[in-house]
């Protein structure tokens, strides 16, 4: 049976929230931090730009998108 859902070509631009910081996934997965050290987030999201806020002192929550990874 065919969907009811159209299907979109082009993914809509996403934008985080202002006290966010964006930073973009490398290849391997991971993401600069502090400029000298790389965090694994996931291989999956390599080439995409995630949003980090700060909820404490040296405590973030990293998302991609809406959801909270």
């Amino acid at each position: 049976m065919r969907s009811r859902r159209e299907y979109r070509d082009k993914v809509e631009e996403w934008f985080y929230p202002a006290h966010f910081q964006v930073r973009r996934v490398y290849k391997n997965g991971a993401l600069r931090w502090r400029s000298t050290k790389r965090v694994m987030v996931a291989t999956s999201l390599s080439s995409k730009d995630v949003g980090l806020e700060e909820i404490g002192t040296g405590i973030w929550r990293v998302f991609f998108r809406q959801k909270l990874l």
